[in-house]
């Protein structure tokens, strides 16, 4: 556990709030949202304009939908081909 600033709702004043707050700190996204399969993995990280395309939490999203698909079905997801621009 540890401390951060909070504030009193009845006085108003600040106090120190002890609790655990790593999750507020270290999404829960950060295991699955940082790691790709190497097919997927180019168009996930692409960066456009000096920022990454998509958001941890697109990535781990995909990630996680692609894994629960692979242990039902056996076959492994990947991105559908990407269109010309």
């Amino acid at each position: 556990a540890s401390y951060t600033e909070g504030v009193d709702r009845n006085k108003g004043t600040t106090v120190q709030v002890r609790g655990f707050w790593g999750d507020i700190i270290n999404s829960p996204y950060h295991a699955f949202g940082t790691t790709a399969d190497p097919e997927d993995r180019p168009r996930l990280f692409k960066i456009s304009g000096s920022m990454y395309r998509h958001h941890e939490t697109d990535v781990a999203e995909f990630g996680l939908s692609a894994l629960i698909s692979e242990m039902e079905t056996g076959d492994r997801v990947h991105l559908p081909p990407e269109k010309p621009e």
